[in-house]
């Protein structure tokens, strides 16, 4: 068992020694990541000298440049993580052997469950009742039940204290999404909401763990103490709608999506390639694997079929050729709205909760993205509708993950060699509408055989020339 503690800090070494002499002895703590949010310079060589008193590996030390507000540092303390699972701790909190004990007993963790304490005994002084949840013990929490609990008081303090144990590549995936969007001074005060908001937006959920409990220093300086309350109001019921209006649209959703997977390479990518689709939000889809190039009783085949299901289909079809695939694929599918995905990528579990709004008014619709692999950065994009674009003057279409209607699916073997851009063009040359979302919720993969790597893209200057002309006499 390796944990890793997380503590996000800022301007607190008065409280830091008491937090780190509990936590640094138990052994179930391989690693400790404190993580300051450019504290001013005395408090942080006060920081550095408390930490020296330890003389302990386990403790790592980071200092950001600059400061982030404390919504983005907790982002930032999980992502230096070098373990998987993490408990992300205030640093004027406490939590004591009994606390780690609890989470064993939950063993094996899923990585889509927050485990939450029962309790916040608050300190010094009284032990206020209002972070007391005991009625709530070994409640699963989630985006279907949180609107329940809007009026109980009590509850809005529980999702608004982290000192939790969670995954950290499931928590990254759920709560980076937006963290760039949001008014980090308006958050400040209920950063802990807004980052449980978007973890049960994601599929997620929360478990409060019987008898599980930490230690809640009260003081004049916390985060929550001086925030506005106005801020806090504001943005309690801005984030209870968020979860109302996710909640609304997967109850209503009209839309059923076939996902169309070619396979001839990348047998190794298919189960994370699916999984990515399973972990949707929104469960209204199909799933067909189209098997080319191989023969039926190939290994590539044999270990597609170990997947098959009454929601996952797999074709076979004997020769090469993905344009043929593709429209063998398209045909088969039994819902009105197509997902391309190649093999190699994955989704991100709001792909589909993002992109069905936009069914109604467009044509295609596509997202921006994350590359990974062999890259590890973000192609440039426009975003938003493509009415205006000059399609001549790059793809402005990521093809994994992008929706477009049945009867829009067909591809012509025109260019075989750059079929996805092709088809954009030739749906463009058809007053097709095209929107393309700026959230990255698609990951593509980089490697030495996909089309940034191989020969594929020195026809791209003949395909323009050729079309440059049909725009023209259009």
């Amino acid at each position: 068992m390796k944990i890793t503690c997380a503590i996000p800090y800022y301007e607190n070494s008065q409280f830091i020694e008491e937090t780190l002499q509990w936590i640094i002895k138990d052994e179930r703590v391989t690693e400790i990541i404190i993580c300051d949010d450019d504290s001013n310079h005395r408090d942080f060589e006060k920081l550095i000298e408390i930490l020296k008193k330890f003389k302990n590996p386990k403790i790592k030390l980071y200092k950001n440049k600059k400061n982030l507000g404390v919504y983005l540092n907790k982002i930032k303390v999980i992502s230096l993580s070098t373990n998987n699972w993490i408990i992300l701790l205030d640093s004027d909190n406490i939590i004591l052997k009994g606390y780690i004990d609890k989470l064993e007993l939950e063993y094996p963790w899923d990585k889509k469950t927050i485990y939450a304490p029962v309790w916040a005994k608050t300190f010094p002084g009284y032990v206020s009742q209002k972070l007391n949840w005991t009625k709530y013990e070994n409640k699963i929490i989630n985006s279907n039940n949180i609107p329940n609990y809007e009026t109980d008081k009590s509850f809005h303090c529980f999702l608004n204290v982290c000192n939790y144990f969670v995954n950290k590549n499931n928590y990254l995936n759920a709560v980076t999404l937006y963290s760039n969007t949001y008014n980090q001074k308006l958050i400040s005060c209920v950063d802990s909401f807004t980052l449980l908001t978007d973890w049960v937006c994601s599929g997620n959920q929360v478990k409060i763990v019987k008898d599980m409990i930490y230690y809640h220093r009260l003081h004049s300086s916390s985060n929550y103490v001086r925030a506005d309350k106005r801020h806090k109001d504001i943005w309690k019921n801005t984030l209870f709608s968020k979860i109302k209006n996710h909640n609304n649209l997967i109850i209503n959703n009209n839309f059923k999506i076939s996902v169309i997977i070619p396979l001839y390479n990348g047998i190794e990518y298919l189960k994370e390639c699916i999984d990515s689709v399973k972990n949707q939000t929104i469960k209204d889809w199909e799933i067909i694997i189209g098997v080319n190039g191989h023969e039926l009783n190939s290994d590539t085949m044999k270990i597609a079929k170990l997947l098959e299901n009454d929601k996952i289909r797999v074709l076979h079809f004997k020769e090469k050729g993905k344009i043929n695939t593709l429209n063998n694929m398209v045909k088969k599918a039994q819902y009105n709205i197509i997902c391309l995905l190649d093999v190699d990528d994955k989704l991100h579990n709001l792909k589909f909760e993002k992109q069905i709004p936009l069914l109604k008014n467009y044509d295609v619709i596509s997202s921006n993205c994350n590359y990974f692999g062999d890259r590890n950065d973000s192609p440039h994009l426009v975003f938003g509708d493509l009415k205006d674009f000059n399609f001549l003057k790059f793809n402005p279409i990521i093809n994994s993950g992008s929706f477009l209607k049945k009867k829009d699916a067909f591809f012509i073997q025109k260019y075989p060699m750059c079929i996805d851009y092709v088809h954009w063009l030739d749906l463009k040359l058809n007053k097709k509408k095209f929107y393309v979302l700026p959230e990255k919720l698609v990951f593509i993969r980089i490697h030495k055989t996909s089309f940034f790597n191989n020969s594929n893209q020195k026809y791209l200057p003949e395909i323009k020339r050729k079309y440059q002309k049909l725009f023209f006499n259009k």
